[in-house]
């Protein structure tokens, strides 16, 4: 990344900070829990849901992964006519980090490894910096009318600060010394950013009764050149509730070509489970993204 672009992109991101109309939090507590009693009519009807002789299946329902993972799936089921059979619709909800915390001291030190070449010296790249000083008038000028009147996040007023310090650079020393900064501002930015994304599919499954019990069940055949299988199954427990289970394994490992390119053997095997008990999730985090 062109010392420039990261300047910029930074830039950009903290002038639309200035203009939302919205406290700045520094803790957001996820809690799941009180989710619960606005479906606890779905888990009720999801408990007796059966007509004539086709199996109970569950209509809506509302799961925690097990792992502990940051995301909860919502799923609504629905006959397709067929006897012994029922189309589920899924919409996950998932939040994670921009950038973990635990990676953010590694980062820095590899992004600063790149900014201490040659190519980031000399009176081209100079000028280019002090370029962003005549640009930055504006953005100096919302800052101060918005601190009149509104308290500001710590992090806005970091990067005024590295705004009007591209005024007085002179040397590549400076240079350097500025471009290690910018790079600690963007990545503990990025540490403190948290992104929420959806995802939504869609799984037949088809009842099945053995010696382990009754369950609804979903196996799709091998998929792409990896010969992957997704094997997922729902279960009613303790006759009340259910769980969700998905297993994904990859029959072709030497083959190539994948998605993005990855070689087949780049994918695990990996099996998820979720429940009804729901789990709660503390994020500091002071900014929130909705994509992907």
């Amino acid at each position: 990344t062109h010392p420039l672009n990261l300047i910029k992109n930074v830039f950009s991101r903290v002038f639309i900070a200035l203009g939302e109309n919205a406290q700045w939090s520094r803790r957001i507590v996820m809690d799941f829990k009180s989710l619960i009693l606005s479906f606890v009519s779905l888990f009720v009807v999801g408990f007796c849901a059966h007509a004539g002789n086709f199996p109970a299946y569950p209509p809506a329902l509302l799961l925690y992964p097990e792992s502990g993972e940051r995301n909860s799936v919502q799923i609504s089921c629905e006959q397709t006519g067929n006897p012994r059979e029922i189309l589920c619709h899924f919409y996950q909800m998932s939040v994670s980090y921009v950038l973990d915390p635990a990676d953010l001291d590694g980062e820095i030190k590899k992004e600063i490894a790149r900014y201490s070449g040659d190519e980031y010296t000399g009176e081209d790249i100079l000028d280019q910096i002090k370029g962003m000083c005549r640009d930055s008038d504006k953005f100096i000028e919302a800052f101060e009318k918005k601190s009149e009147s509104d308290d500001v996040p710590d992090r806005i007023a970091t990067y005024v600060g590295l705004m009007r310090e591209t005024c007085s650079l002179s040397t590549d020393e400076e240079v350097e010394s500025f471009l290690k900064k910018m790079v600690r501002f963007q990545k503990t930015t990025e540490s403190k950013t948290c992104k929420v994304w959806p995802n939504t599919w869609d799984e037949t499954f088809s009842y099945n009764s053995t010696g382990d019990g009754s369950y609804w069940i979903s196996k799709a055949d091998p998929s792409g050149v990896c010969g992957i299988i997704n094997v997922s199954t729902l279960r009613q427990v303790d006759e009340i509730f259910w769980g969700y289970d998905s297993r994904r394994v990859v029959t072709n490992r030497e083959g190539s070509g994948s998605f993005m390119s990855l070689s087949c053997d780049s994918f695990e095997d990996r099996k998820v489970a979720y429940s009804w008990r729901p789990n709660d999730h503390y994020v500091m985090c002071e900014k929130i993204k909705f994509n992907f």
